[in-house]
């Protein structure tokens, strides 16, 4: 029950970001698999087990801060520069984040 909530919520996330961007980010599920490292880094080394529901809004607010210098230092130049094909820009920028998020997972 729990994973099929977690899946409509990743479901929303992303049409979402496609109603409104017109853009597919393909480093969605990195982004919350972001935020269930930060938050299992809370939980282990600052909060403690006890207060686990602590670690739930600072993992949303560290993963807010990091999507938001994506979108302004990556995704940004698509809407704002004279970017030609910006579906090419956007799925080339979303796939690299995705690719380097996983490989800092396995060296992390």
């Amino acid at each position: 029950m729990v994973i099929g909530v977690i899946y409509s919520l990743m479901a929303l996330g992303i049409t979402f970001i496609y109603s409104i961007m017109k853009m597919i980010n393909w480093g969605m599920g990195e982004f919350y698999m972001i935020g269930s490292y930060v938050q299992y880094a809370l939980i282990v080394n600052l909060v403690g087990p006890h207060r686990w529901y602590l670690a739930v809004p600072l993992a949303m607010g560290a993963v807010f801060l990091l999507g938001l210098v994506v979108q302004r230092f990556l995704l940004r130049p698509m809407f704002v520069g004279g970017v030609d094909r910006r579906d090419e820009y956007a799925t080339i920028i979303t796939i690299a984040l995705m690719v380097f998020f996983r490989n800092l997972a396995i060296v992390l």
